[in-house]
């Protein structure tokens, strides 16, 4: 009897064992179907399991029963009724999205950059999408991810052939690299410029370094700009001395200041060194660093310049109480400003060459606290721009605004410019600077929502991995 029934058992067995793949596929196809249906009425959490079921389901089918003619039409993309391995990949993408936009986590906003991404179909688009990732994997100490990242992204660049463009995604992947701390792969990736494009990658690397407040990485950048390029050095210098005296490292600052060819681009480096010796205290010191920057400003040519040294200056002079030589600054430097504005409506100048000498003055009022004068000019700045008749030049100029206010620390209003642009790629390049600012300053889910109003695709993938990096700070 016993032996019977084991007979038995076996040839169950090897009933099942031996069914029809077809059938098999089809069990499996079915079961597949069912939990797509049974998703679309249930949570976001529990969709996710239930469609994530489904899709092994189909993978199942076309590992286990490659033969099959569902698996057949699965392997050539083909739809079985309303299913296909695709849709459902991309059911599953989605429902993990709208979960991620809750509640925001760096793997979930890498996960979507990368859906986005390897949607785009021009290869050059794909660049930012993959320097911004690997930026924020490396970050997150996924170093092989990462370099595989950094490695497609500068492939695709080489293939580049303009040395104008080469020179822009060059940027794009180098600026990355400092993001991430890879600084030396920086300095590599920006000896791949060509011509007068070199110089100007070596000083984005090292602009791109201060901004993290490496120093010393920042004059290792400056030490490859030509020397027949003084005026690009001087100015980097200039920008290192200002962090530094920040920083308040005034020592290194001042070295620094000495040792450039460029005495008139000393100046915002004394200002800044006034300000950092008054916060600690040091009143008579800071006199002597404003005294420096003074006697550069009396001598200096250029009446733009002028006028803006002695503002600046001006404004520590209020901030130390020393109101009379305050105000003989304010109106020398006033005074200066308004004989230049009638030089400019004579010369009846394109609103597009306008608009940086605005941006120009809002820039530096805003850095020494003018925050009045600073809105003032940008605006004059918005509305100059919106009087050009142009698209492109229009919106390339509504760009430059716009980070420059992100640039002051005027969110905000650099939003509203952004808004103004109607190239979806200038546009998206705004919005991706802002939307690096807001995770920065820990608002992640505004960020995240921002990303939602980026038409153009691959700046909307480089946002979110700007996203995704900002929260491993």
């Amino acid at each position: 009897m016993v032996r019977i029934v084991g007979m038995i058992v076996l040839a169950l067995l090897l009933g099942s064992c031996s069914k029809d793949p077809n059938e098999q596929a089809n069990k499996l196809f079915v079961e597949a179907q069912q939990q797509v249906q049974q998703s679309k009425s249930q949570e976001p959490e529990e969709r996710l399991k239930t469609l994530r079921m489904a899709s092994e389901k189909l993978n199942a089918i076309v590992t286990k029963y490659p033969g099959t003619n569902l698996a057949v039409q699965l392997i050539s993309g083909q739809a079985v009724g309303e299913i296909s391995i695709k849709n459902v990949q991309e059911a599953v993408a989605d429902t993990s999205w709208s979960i991620c936009k809750k509640d925001p986590q760096r793997e979930c906003l890498v996960a979507r950059a990368l859906q986005i991404e390897e949607a785009l179909k021009n290869q050059f688009e794909r660049i930012s999408p993959l320097a911004a990732i690997a930026a924020a994997e490396q970050r997150a100490g996924q170093d092989k991810e990462a370099a595989a990242y950094f490695e497609q992204a500068l492939k695709i660049v080489q293939t580049i052939q303009n040395d104008d463009a080469l020179a822009r995604n060059l940027h794009v992947v180098a600026v990355a690299q400092v993001d991430a701390g890879l600084t030396d792969d920086a300095l590599k990736t920006a000896g791949f410029a060509k011509g007068s494009n070199r110089w100007s990658l070596y000083y984005d690397v090292a602009s791109a370094e201060l901004k993290h407040g490496l120093f010393s990485d920042a004059l290792q950048a400056s030490q490859y700009i030509d020397e027949s390029i003084q005026p690009a050095r001087s100015s980097l210098l200039s920008d290192i001395s200002c962090a530094e005296a920040n920083a308040g490292k005034i020592p290194e600052a001042t070295k620094l200041l000495e040792s450039m060819q460029y005495t008139w681009m000393r100046v915002p480096g004394y200002v800044a060194i006034a300000q950092a010796r008054l916060r600690a205290g040091q009143k008579t010191e800071a006199m002597d660093a404003l005294k420096l920057a003074l006697d550069i400003t009396h001598n200096e040519t250029s009446q733009i310049y002028k006028a803006r040294h002695l503002e600046n200056v001006a404004s520590v002079q209020d901030t130390m109480n020393l109101p009379d030589d305050a105000r003989r600054n304010f109106e020398e430097s006033s005074q200066i400003i308004a004989n230049e504005e009638s030089k400019w409506s004579s010369e009846t100048l394109a609103p597009e060459l306008m608009v940086p000498r605005f941006v120009g003055v809002a820039k530096d009022q805003a850095k020494y606290g003018q925050i009045d004068g600073a809105k003032a000019n940008f605006a004059l700045a918005v509305k100059t721009a919106k009087a050009i008749q142009l698209d492109q030049i229009r919106s390339s100029s509504l760009l430059v605004i716009s980070q420059a206010q992100l640039n002051v620390g005027m969110v905000d209003p650099a939003l509203d410019t952004a808004s103004m642009i109607n190239s979806s790629s200038l546009k998206g390049l705004a919005f991706v600077d802002i939307v690096e600012i807001q995770a920065k300053s820990g608002n992640v889910a505004d960020a995240v929502q921002l990303t939602e109003a980026i038409d153009d695709a691959s700046a909307r993938a480089t946002a979110l991995g700007k996203i995704a990096l900002a929260m491993q700070h």
